[in-house]
C-alpha cells in the first residue's frame, strides 16, 4: 500500500539545533503581521482612490 503524503505537524523537539527561541519567533510573527496590516490598509486606500477617480465610489469593507 502506498503511503499518503500528509502534512506533518511542526514539533520543535525534532530540531535539536534550533537556536531560535519561541519568543523570537513570536516577535518576528508579530512584526510581519503588522506589516501585512499596513499593506492591506494601503492597498484598500489605493483601490478606493482609483474607484473615486473613475467617478464611482464603492465602499470597501
Amino acid at each position: 500500500m502506498k503511503e499518503r503524503n500528509t502534512p506533518k505537524i511542526f514539533d520543535d523537539r525534532e530540531l535539536p539545533n534550533n537556536n531560535i527561541s519561541k519568543e523570537k519567533l513570536l516577535s518576528i510573527d508579530a512584526k510581519y503581521a503588522s506589516e501585512v496590516e499596513k499593506l492591506k490598509s494601503k492597498l484598500s486606500k489605493e483601490v478606493e482612490l482609483s474607484l473615486t477617480k473613475n467617478g464611482e465610489h464603492i465602499d470597501i469593507k
